[in-house]
């Protein structure tokens, strides 16, 4: 569908064809030809169409397009003095008055060809956390959600389903990850790993247990450049298997392996690694752990924009078959032992991360795990991050 194209790749040519091909309004697509920031009527579509957006299942609005009966009619675009200044003013006042706050809408400018006028974007994500009302002005204090190619106010019966909705979601979400949890613990992996502990990634995209959902990962396995590959993997392979796709290395002389990451087709990644780990010393490593997670993160996050999946998505950080070990410290080389920093259970299981859009640095956002595991092991903060908390690994 073109409103699940990222939005940064949509051009004029696209904005053309849809007056072309005559693409209609739906309930993820719609048209406005006129926006001005004084007009209360724009203002209050304008919160009305992205509430039901991410009451419903996300959407694109256009501005600079006039439509009859839901069909392009004219590419006019919009005058637009300052683009920088009203992207923030349609984030701060869609933000500012929605309930939850709907916080996570992109925004982009399209120059028209041949005119100073532009073409307004705005994409709204299918939200998590619904539902989402809008809170500007007493007449306007309502629900709204998408029917076809119209918002129309919630009734009892979706409020109630959507209501239920967001807590089956987050039992769904910590049902899979506490699962997975137990089926490493209990050695029910995709390959057969080496015994200790391990450090493992979830990745979970909020629209993972929509029915029937399934991405496209065949160009993961045929594009080189964003190729999956396990966390730390020295000798990388790439396979399909029931759930999706694997990657993972070549496995030791006894056929154990020790890293590695599976695809599955709803968009989750599950990647686990267990060589920062001394299993007859029972010492954790310390900092260069994090940089190779940070890595593995990075390049996974990669392939999510590669597939399309649309934010936001939760990262889980957990370290299995803990209990016992140590953390490599300054204080502590060549395997050094204090027995008052042993880690006292055997899951540490972080809290999610959420994340509403791609970062710039996945270091600053992992932040918070990377810190918990060094509490858990009797120091204070991550030593890869400077004075102002950003990522700033060491040698």
């Amino acid at each position: 569908m073109f409103f699940e194209k990222p939005i940064k790749e949509i051009e004029e040519s696209d904005i053309e064809r849809l007056m072309e091909l005559e693409i209609p309004e739906d309930k993820n697509l719609e048209y406005k030809g006129d926006f001005n920031t004084d007009d209360l009527g724009h203002k209050r579509t304008l919160l009305k169409t992205v509430s039901a957006f991410s009451n419903t299942s996300g959407g694109l609005l256009i501005y600079g397009i006039d439509e009859e009966e839901g069909i392009p009619s004219e590419l006019k675009g919009i005058e637009v003095d300052n683009k920088d200044q009203l992207g923030r003013w349609l984030e701060e006042y869609i933000r500012g008055n929605s309930e939850p706050k709907i916080s996570s809408i992109d925004v982009e400018f399209i120059d028209k060809t041949n005119s100073d006028n532009s073409f307004i974007l705005v994409k709204v994500p299918r939200s998590w956390n619904l539902p989402h009302k809008v809170t500007m002005g007493p007449k306007t204090k309502k629900f709204f959600i998408r029917r076809g190619r119209y918002s129309e106010e919630m009734d009892i019966s979706d409020l109630r389903t959507a209501f239920n909705f967001s807590e089956t979601l987050a039992e769904q979400i910590k049902r899979f990850r506490e699962e997975r949890i137990s089926s490493i613990l209990s050695d029910e992996t995709p390959i057969p790993l080496k015994k200790g502990a391990k450090i493992v990634i979830h990745i979970i995209p909020i629209n993972a247990f929509y029915p029937g959902l399934q991405y496209d990962i065949e160009q993961i396995y045929s594009d080189n450049q964003f190729r999956l590959r396990a966390i730390d993997a020295y000798s990388p392979k790439l396979r399909y298997n029931f759930d999706g796709l694997l990657g993972s290395e070549l496995p030791d002389n006894e056929g154990l392996g020790s890293t590695y990451v599976q695809l599955y087709r709803n968009g989750i990644i599950e990647a686990t690694n267990g060589d920062f780990f001394n299993d007859e010393h029972k010492i954790m490593s310390d900092g260069y752990y994090e940089k190779i997670v940070v890595k593995s993160v990075t390049e996974y996050l990669e392939i999510y924009k590669q597939i399309n999946i649309e934010l936001p998505i939760f990262v889980f950080l957990t370290v299995v078959g803990a209990k016992g070990y140590q953390m490599e410290s300054d204080r502590d080389s060549n395997f050094g032992r204090r027995e008052n920093l042993t880690i006292d259970r055997n899951v540490l299981a972080n809290q999610e991360i959420l994340l509403k859009r791609y970062p710039n640095n996945v270091g600053n956002v992992l932040k918070p795990a990377f810190d918990a595991f060094r509490n858990a092991c009797g120091f204070k903060d991550s030593k890869n991050y400077d004075e102002n908390d950003e990522w700033n690994p060491t040698n």
